[in-house]
């Protein structure tokens, strides 16, 4: 599904700084795989390029053998939008929504009718056990209540790949693990997940381990 032949991402801002160097790397489709390394390895960057919100400075990737290079902003937008889905640490909920609005959101902007929005809406939370929330307010729901809700959000548009930024960040211990045996699930069901962390208890949990120190892929553990 995904194919990564020796990528590398350079900023020009600040005299020039490479953040990834030469990475390759192969993701099948309905794999579970954890990148992790310690902050400032390159960890975002990658996260970024992989979901198309960023472009390589050299090297190619691939998405289900399409090569990224040759799509313009609207192909990727497009691309982004209905076959990618995101989980960041800090949610990105908009608090005076209902939990029900706010996973309905991106099929707004794809200018899904609203009876097929709310339908679709109401069947992700169902899948990730948020039936009994769907009006409540973001600023009234507990930090694991918030990520699934998060969660169904990025699989409203019934993406293949789900990346994850450090997504058990803001939870204590045990709706950590809850969050993580829900992207197990997941898995079960067909979806691709790439789940990126420092937390090497997180990590434990994947049979595939990506370490990336200093913008290299220093180990791919299977």
């Amino acid at each position: 599904m995904i194919r990564l032949e020796k990528v590398s991402r350079t900023y020009v801002t600040g005299g020039g700084v490479t953040v990834l160097r030469n990475v390759s790397l192969h993701v099948k489709r309905g794999e579970a795989a954890c990148i992790i390394g310690p902050s400032g390895s390159g960890k975002s960057t990658m996260l970024n390029i992989l979901g198309l919100l960023d472009r390589p400075s050299a090297g190619k990737f691939f998405f289900e053998g399409i090569d990224t290079a040759t799509l313009n902003d609207a192909a990727l937008s497009h691309l982004r939008g209905r076959r990618i889905g995101f989980v960041f640490q800090s949610f990105h909920l908009i608090p005076h929504l209902s939990v029900v609005e706010n996973v309905e959101l991106p099929l707004f902007y794809q200018r899904v009718p609203p009876t097929e929005r709310r339908r679709r809406a109401e069947e992700k939370l169902a899948q990730v056990r948020l039936s009994h929330r769907l009006h409540h307010r973001a600023n009234q729901l507990s930090g694991g209540e918030c990520q699934r809700t998060a969660v169904a959000r990025a699989l409203i548009t019934d993406a293949e790949l789900l990346l994850a930024d450090e997504p058990t960040g803001n939870l204590d211990q045990k709706t950590g693990v809850e969050i993580l045996a829900l992207f197990d699930e997941l898995q079960s069901t067909g979806k691709t997940l790439l789940v990126i962390t420092h937390d090497m208890s997180v990590a434990a949990r994947f049979q595939r381990r990506i370490h990336i120190a200093d913008g290299l892929v220093s180990e791919d553990a299977k």
